[in-house]
């Protein structure tokens, strides 16, 4: 068995700003790729998963952004499973340039749904079909990914109808839409002339194609630097929350 799932690649066009800089976003679209790949090469990836009703969604997800990577960079994409915390399957991420320096680390908390009936498949009931044990307990993160707590003075910024482009192929909204929704509600001086340091982001509730969800944002300044919370809420409930942290020395 592999004790890390590694890829190598060149930074395309099509995943890069107006700036040649890696999306956020377009990071987890690789992370996505990559931990599928790497379930798939562990015996418990997206087949078969399906052959018991059930599907992999992240959860929590932290990354932090060492340095930027650009267009046409060649980097190394490394993941691995890193076992059971309670409720939750840990995968890590390390994205590295040609020279072995850290470009992104990031930790992910997992959850098995099961596709039916849309709730949760409890992590232990998953180790009566697969081998659930730790490919790697190296971390990219220390700390799992963390819980947010809601920013009671957030405000009202934007109601996004869910759309044909947001979705994945299990019928909802797709992890990296919700980045690009925040990064879209950012004044356009600091998503074009900053890049987060940061990022967390917690998945409370699914959101489908045709519904309305409702932006929520705060941006507050310190010496360090600017945090900015998001909330996005359909009704009274809450489906998602993310934070982007920009120090003051990359803004």
């Amino acid at each position: 068995m592999e004790t890390k799932h590694i890829e190598k690649m060149l930074i395309p066009s099509y995943l890069v700003d107006s700036q040649q800089r890696l999306r956020p976003s377009s990071f987890m679209c690789i992370a996505q790729e990559m931990a599928m790949r790497a379930a798939d090469a562990l015996n418990f990836g997206f087949d078969d998963l399906a052959a018991h009703d059930l599907a992999w969604v992240v959860s929590r997800t932290h990354l932090i952004f060492d340095r930027i990577p650009h267009f046409r960079d060649s980097i190394e994409f490394a993941t691995w499973h890193k076992g059971v915390n309670g409720l939750y399957f840990i995968r890590d991420y390390q994205m590295n340039d040609a020279s072995g320096r850290s470009l992104v680390r990031g930790t992910s908390s997992w959850i098995a749904l099961n596709t039916k009936e849309r709730s949760l498949f409890r992590s232990d009931r998953l180790a009566e079909f697969f081998d659930t044990r730790p490919q790697n307990l190296e971390s990219a993160i220390e700390e799992n990914a963390c819980r947010l707590r809601a920013d009671r003075n957030a405000e009202l910024v934007a109601s996004h109808c869910v759309r044909y482009s947001d979705c994945d192929f299990i019928g909802h909204a797709n992890n990296t839409s919700y980045i690009t929704w925040a990064m879209d509600l950012l004044p356009a001086d600091l998503v074009n002339g900053a890049f987060p340091a940061e990022l967390d982001i917690n998945f409370s509730k699914e959101t489908h194609e045709g519904e309305n969800i409702d932006i929520y944002r705060n941006i507050i300044e310190s010496e360090d630097g600017i945090t900015v919370n998001f909330e996005g809420k359909i009704g009274n409930e809450t489906h998602y929350l993310l934070r982007l942290i920009y120090k003051k020395d990359k803004i």
